[in-house]
C-alpha cells in the first residue's frame, strides 16, 4: 500500500513540475532531524532540471540556514 502512495505522490509532483515547466519555479521548505525535529544547518539541497532523463538542462544548489530552512527558484 506505501509503495502505491509513493508512486502516486511522485506522479503528482511530476505533473506538477511539468506544468511550472514553462514558469519560474520556486521550491522552499526546512529540512529536519528526523528524531528531534529540530532544524539542521549547512544542508546541501540540490534541484536538476531534465530535458531527458539523461540530459540535465539546469541546476541550482543552496545550504540551508541555522534552522534548516532552505528555497529554491529556477532560472
Amino acid at each position: 500500500m506505501n509503495t502505491h502512495i509513493s508512486l502516486f505522490a511522485f506522479f503528482l509532483l511530476f505533473l506538477s513540475l511539468t506544468a511550472c515547466r514553462d514558469k519560474d519555479t520556486v521550491v522552499h521548505g526546512r529540512v529536519v532531524d528526523k528524531v528531534t525535529g529540530e532544524g539542521l544547518d549547512s544542508v546541501l539541497v540540490e534541484w536538476y532540471e531534465f530535458e531527458h532523463p539523461d540530459k540535465i538542462t539546469g541546476q541550482n544548489a543552496i545550504y540551508t540556514d541555522v534552522d534548516g530552512a532552505f528555497q529554491l527558484s529556477s532560472e
